[in-house]
Order: structure tokens, then C-alpha cells, then sequence
């Protein structure tokens, strides 16, 4: 997660790491994606932590984690692309919800309806 500058103040968790980046070198939200991406960073982290049922990572790992970091205007590129792809995804899975939501309702309505006899359920042979 990306904390705006303007972000209140407080204390991070001993389980959280804090990472500050140099932004004239790399773009936030594509070093939020690399993180963020199943594979890229976490196998590396399972890999060097020290734990045996818990994971554990420690600050001098993440030191340790290889990135892919392409030239800044690339990286901007790539961050921008991924968020209008992901947008049209999440307006589709929105829709999605929509439509479920209603279809259940249309189903109450039509239990309901049937139940009370407001409409005949009865096969009909022609």
C-alpha cells in the first residue's frame, strides 16, 4: 500500500516493514505491483525466511530481493496500463455483482409469487 504524504501520522506494527523509495528512480505503484505480484517477491521471501511455521521477514532480506526495474518512463507506463486494465476489470466485476444481487432478488421475488399462488407453477401438457 501506497501512504500518502499527507497520511496521519503513527506507529507500524513490529510485523510490518516500511519501505521508502527514491522516487527519481523508480515509480511507486509499479514497485507496488512487483510486491503485490504472487511470485516475484513473496517466493524470494519464503526462500530466505528463517522460520519454521511462521514466515518471517526481516528488513536486511528485503536488501536482498531481486527486482526487474526498467527505465522510470517504463515503469510509469507499465503502472498506468496495469491500473486502466485492472479498472475495466473491477467495473466488470462490478457489474457482475450487480447482476447477481438482482437475479437473487428476482428469484425471491419469483419463490414468493409462486408460493402464494400468484402465479401457477403447475406443468400443462398441451
Amino acid at each position: 500500500m501506497i501512504v500518502p504524504e499527507y497520511g496521519e501520522k503513527g506507529i507500524l506494527h513490529p510485523c510490518l516493514v516500511r519501505v521508502q523509495l527514491d522516487e527519481t528512480q523508480v515509480h511507486p505503484k509499479y514497485i507496488e505491483t512487483l510486491i503485490q505480484n504472487r511470485g516475484m517477491v513473496l517466493d524470494q521471501l519464503r526462500v530466505m525466511s528463517n522460520a519454521t511455521t511462521i514466515e518471517v521477514i526481516y528488513s536486511e532480506s528485503l536488501k536482498e530481493v531481486w527486482l526487474i526495474i526498467p527505465p522510470l518512463p517504463e515503469q510509469r507506463a507499465i503502472a498506468e496500463f496495469l491500473d486502466r486494465e485492472t479498472g475495466k476489470i473491477d467495473r466488470l466485476a462490478a457489474k457482475v455483482e450487480e447482476a447477481i444481487e438482482r437475479l437473487q432478488e428476482y428469484r425471491t421475488a419469483l419463490i414468493t409469487a409462486a408460493v402464494t399462488g400468484k402465479i401457477d407453477v403447475r406443468a400443462r401438457r398441451g
